[in-house]
């Protein structure tokens, strides 16, 4: 069932009804312009406004920044720094690099013997070696001069007789000379 339906109002009337359509549309579209301006007000406003003030302080600092740069010479400063970085970074390679006595003294100071206990490893410049600590007996103060004699980097190893009188709780000193060409390797 189709109905027709026709206006009989008057022309008049007919444009109030078409004023009170658009009014109504207007009004719509009023509340949400309204309604999208309050949500922006709530929403977006109080992230923006300290964005904008940070960024007036930011450019602020820049400016502050760059004329203490020119009044400073931060970047000649800094040049400085870094070539003092670069020396001090081969320094401490320098530094953590074991040096030619260093396997001589590993070597000594690690002789495995548990009864014998070093005091003092003196390396002189010349070459000479002496070495002051304690053995618990005679006998292992021998194998420990025979395990001198017998490494690869001591020549010429002399005891005095005072160390082997004693029996046991012995201080010793014994003496030696590097062999040749070890003062010079690195």
């Amino acid at each position: 069932m189709n109905m027709l339906t026709t206006n009989l109002l008057p022309q008049e009337d007919k444009k109030t009804i078409e004023l009170v359509k658009a009014a109504k549309l207007t009004r719509a579209a009023a509340v949400f312009i309204c309604g999208f301006l309050v949500a922006n007000a709530v929403l977006v406003l109080p992230t923006l406004l300290p964005l904008l003030f940070e960024r007036k302080e930011l450019k602020r600092e820049l400016a502050t920044g760059q004329e203490a740069q020119q009044k400073f010479q931060v970047s000649a400063r800094s040049k400085e720094l870094k070539a003092l970085a670069a020396t001090l970074r081969e320094i401490r390679v320098y530094a953590s690099q074991p040096h030619y006595p260093s396997k001589i003294l590993d070597t000594l100071a690690n002789h495995g013997n548990a009864a014998i206990s070093l005091e003092t490893i003196t390396v002189t410049q010349t070459g000479d070696v002496l070495l002051n600590g304690k053995a618990d007996t005679r006998k292992a103060l021998l194998e420990f001069e025979s395990t001198l004699r017998n490494s690869p980097y001591l020549n010429d190893i002399t005891s005095p007789l005072s160390n082997i009188i004693r029996e046991s709780n012995i201080s010793f000193s014994i003496q030696g000379n590097l062999k040749p060409g070890l003062m010079g390797e690195k």
